[in-house]
């Protein structure tokens, strides 16, 4: 996205106004505004956290909620006003035990990825990025975790060609419409969709406004537009970074 002037994007969900876009960059500790037509990026708020890999919007004014990767921790601040974000590391988060082995290696870039929320029903959905993919369930008030899937290829996670192992998930947005969450892979520069009632996923066939398919390699953030017929991306691919509009089909 050389003409937003932003590298390194990582998250994205729609705000409430059309065209605009919360987006954060795991290179940058800062929440960021991003401009879909006019491709502009500006920061909106600076703080001091580094390393954040996704965003959503929450169910009150001004909060945004966000995931760190490193420290697998939430992240959450409020856009409408000033201080430091608070931040608190899943592990200190009731229910955890059930899932600690699944975070217990020392994989690189394997931790918190993406984090979606269901604002009508206030749930917090997060997805560790994978060895294993693992998807969870948080309280609304960020207390406790309340379910998990271990994201397997049984379940549809699978891109042929690709070893189970390397198919990572990267972005996270919750669908109200289908209940649903979209999901993004960078190394199957691809998109899943996981239903939540019958806990299976799909590979959702996408087509650009242009003819050409854009490379969907590296993408980390995923969002709907207002009326859920647009699915927009992006991808980190540092200077060539890139915001990618698609319309969903066979829908």
């Amino acid at each position: 996205m050389p003409k937003a002037g932003l590298a390194e994007p990582s998250g994205l969900d729609a705000r409430e106004e059309p065209g605009l876009f919360w987006t954060v960059s795991d290179g940058t500790a800062a929440l960021i505004a991003l401009q879909a037509e006019t491709l502009s990026a500006q920061v909106a708020i600076s703080h001091d956290i580094r390393g954040i890999e996704g965003v959503a919007r929450g169910w009150d004014s001004g909060i945004v909620l966000m995931v760190h990767e490193q420290s697998n921790s939430l992240v959450w601040l409020n856009s409408n006003a000033t201080g430091s974000p608070h931040s608190l590391p899943i592990s200190k988060l009731k229910g955890f035990d059930a899932v600690a082995k699944h975070f217990a290696s020392n994989a690189q870039n394997k931790g918190l990825e993406g984090i979606a929320v269901d604002r009508a029903r206030q749930r917090v959905f997060v997805v560790k990025e994978g060895q294993p993919r693992v998807l969870l369930e948080i309280s609304s008030d960020l207390d406790r975790i309340v379910d998990h899937t271990v994201l397997k290829k049984d379940l549809g996670f699978h891109v042929k060609g690709l070893k189970d192992h390397k198919l990572d998930i990267s972005g996270l947005f919750y669908d109200s419409n289908r209940n649903a969450l979209w999901m993004a892979s960078d190394r199957g520069e691809c998109v899943f969709l996981y239903d939540l009632q019958s806990k299976t996923a799909q590979r959702i066939e996408i087509v650009p406004h242009t003819r050409k398919l854009p490379d969907l390699k590296g993408i980390e953030g995923i969002s709907l537009n207002e009326d859920g017929s647009e699915l927009f991306l992006v991808s980190d691919a540092g200077k060539k970074s890139s915001f990618i509009r698609l319309a969903l089909i066979n829908e």
